[in-house]
């Protein structure tokens, strides 16, 4: 259980590595970046590791006709947990490998997707809540199942 736990953070966080370098060659080149266009890129890169982590949960379950329920609701609980950890530490890296501040809100572009102009809509306070918020309810939530 802990080795696809442990291999669904490694790949997500390979993933992540790879998409910071990406962005940044996209930054320094000054191309805007739609994060809404690459963002099924994204989630299909994640999904082995969205599935890695569920699987551990669906093991406490032992009633069979709420399988696919459970299933379902780990495979939820594990995007979020993939989810919002790995948009808290895009944003947060990548800013910093600009030189910008971890919580920096990015530059308003014209090319900007529909998750940026949202984001960009929030104050810093609202912008920082969101993402921690996020990343403690889904982790939190993911470690009460496991238990």
């Amino acid at each position: 259980m802990i080795y696809l736990i442990t291999s669904s953070i490694v790949l997500a966080a390979l993933i992540l590595w790879w998409d910071i370098q990406s962005d940044f060659k996209y930054w320094k080149q000054k191309k805007d970046i739609n994060h809404s266009n690459q963002g099924f890129k994204r989630l299909m890169l994640l999904t082995p590791s969205i599935i890695m982590m569920a699987i551990p949960i669906t093991w406490v379950s032992t009633k069979l006709l709420v399988i696919v329920a459970i299933i379902l609701l780990c495979v939820l609980i594990s995007f979020g947990v993939i989810g919002f950890w790995y948009w808290l530490l895009f944003d947060g890296l990548y800013a910093n490998k600009r030189r910008y501040n971890f919580w920096n809100l990015g530059s308003d572009d014209a090319g900007d997707g529909k998750a940026d102009n949202f984001l960009q809509s929030l104050s810093k306070s609202q912008h920082i809540a969101l993402k921690i918020g996020g990343c403690a309810i889904f982790t939190t939530t993911y470690i009460i199942l496991l238990l």
